[in-house]
Formats: structure tokens, sequence, C-alpha cells
């Protein structure tokens, strides 16, 4: 058995195990990749964005870890009337009550209904603090702050404001001080 096939699991008595191709060269591009995100993380730490991935209308977002305080399962998000169409309703988290806010309401995205994949991500700063509702978590990823380029001005629509930027060709970058910061997101009816 040579280290390819160990690495890859084959076992050449069995042949129910034994790999096509095609797999063993997907498993082989898998590693490449993270081999080279690998690097990327050794260097400099002050160099690197740290960010956690979710799904919102199929489109790949991200926001800084550094504001993700926790991922949660929604159960039980009570809506709340009266509110801004954005805002989905409100979670009990450890007896504290926090607003669960839906982007894609925000964005003028398409969605349907819930799903048992939605996630609620916890943002906080020393302000502020809500969830936001995710379709789907990828991860907790890193990338060089050099990696993250300026968002195209095709996309000044509704996310325009709260973007920091596109990190290689398709995850957008949200701006979460932008958003844990916006009054307009608010809702305070105390006078």
């Amino acid at each position: 058995m040579t280290l390819l096939d160990e690495q890859l699991g084959a076992d050449r008595t069995n042949p129910m195990v034994e790999r096509t191709l095609e797999q063993k060269r997907r498993i082989l591009r898998h590693r490449a990749r993270l081999l080279a995100r690998s690097t990327t993380r050794a260097s400099d730490p002050e160099q690197n964005l740290n960010f956690v991935e979710f799904l919102l209308s199929g489109e790949r977002y991200a926001v800084e870890s550094v504001h993700v305080r926790e991922v949660l399962v929604p159960s039980d998000i009570t809506p709340v009337p009266c509110t801004p169409q954005h805002i989905h309703g409100i979670i009990n988290v450890r007896g504290k009550i926090i607003s669960v806010m839906d982007l894609r309401v925000l964005f003028g995205l398409p969605h349907n209904g819930p799903s048992p994949k939605d996630k609620v991500l916890i943002l906080t700063s020393e302000n502020m603090e809500f969830g936001i509702l995710a379709e789907e978590l990828v991860g907790a990823e890193t990338a060089a702050l050099d990696a993250v380029h300026p968002p195209p001005s095709t996309m000044q629509d509704g996310r325009g404001t709260y973007l920091r930027g596109i990190i290689g060709t398709d995850l957008i970058l949200l701006d979460a001080v932008k958003l844990l910061s916006d009054p307009t997101l608010l809702v305070n009816e105390e006078s």
C-alpha cells in the first residue's frame, strides 16, 4: 500500500474501500486548499482577518469573528408586532432578550420560510447586541487583510451601507461595526 493509498483510506485487501481516481483527485484538491489556507494563517496574525461565513439567499456572507459572541440554533423566535420588517423577532438567550434581524429583508434579498439549517449569529459590541438570521453556517475562516477588496459599485444597493468589502470573488464581508452602531436599525419607543 502506498502512502497516498494509506492517506486516502484505500485498503488493497478490501475492494469495497477502493477509491476512484476522481475521488482521489477531489480529496487531494481539498487538501491542497486546506494547505494553502494554512500558510495564510501562519503569517503575522495582525495581518489576518478572522471571520464567520454564512449564507443568505444562496450568497456567501461573513462578519468578523471578534463581533460574533455565539451561534445558536433558533428556537422559539417570537414575532414582535409594530416593528420594522427586518426585525424577525426576539429570542431568550439564557434569560436575556435579544432582537433577531433578518438581513435578507433589510438588503432586499429573496427568501423562503424557515429551514432546519437556519442559525442565529449573536453580534456584539460595547453598546449593542442583536442576532442576525443566517440560512446556513459555513464556518470560521481566516484571510489576509490584503485579500479584502472594496465592494464593486454595482453593490451599492441596500447592503452597500453595511459592506466592508469582498474576499475572493464572491464572499461579501459585512461591516459589523456599522451594523451594530446604526441607530436606524434600533427599535426604541422610549421618549
